[in-house]
């Protein structure tokens, strides 16, 4: 078959060699878009993790919520930095969820919005 298409270009699928060309580029694409997305979600844990040894601003008291998760979670680096990494990492993902939840009840609150006002113009 091989020899086929050497002694007859016409029988090569040109369709078939574009699809195969696309799939190479997007495969490249998509691997350096992770690559980007990991780092970028390193430099947001490692940006967290700085701001840990920020200081707490004034005496907030010995039960303030900020100074107490910033006390624990500066004990967890200490004992275990991986963990916390993790558990950074996964703070900011459902942070994220959150912010495309409350994108899509924003939008759901304009639908219902702009439906009362046309069944008021009737």
């Amino acid at each position: 078959m091989a020899h086929l298409k050497q002694d007859y270009p016409a029988l090569v699928n040109p369709l078939a060699e574009l699809l195969a060309l696309l799939q190479l580029d997007a495969s490249q694409e998509l691997r350096q878009v992770r690559i980007h997305q990991s780092t970028w979600r390193q430099l947001r844990v490692a940006r967290n993790i700085a701001d840990l040894h920020a200081p707490v601003t004034g005496h907030l008291g010995p039960l303030n919520g900020q100074a107490l998760a910033t006390r624990v979670l500066q004990q967890i680096q200490l004992l275990a930095p991986d963990y916390l990494h993790r558990l950074l990492t996964q703070l900011d993902a459902i942070a994220n969820l959150e912010l495309v939840q409350a994108a899509g009840e924003g939008e759901r609150s304009a639908r219902t919005a702009k439906k009362k006002a046309a069944e008021r113009r009737r």
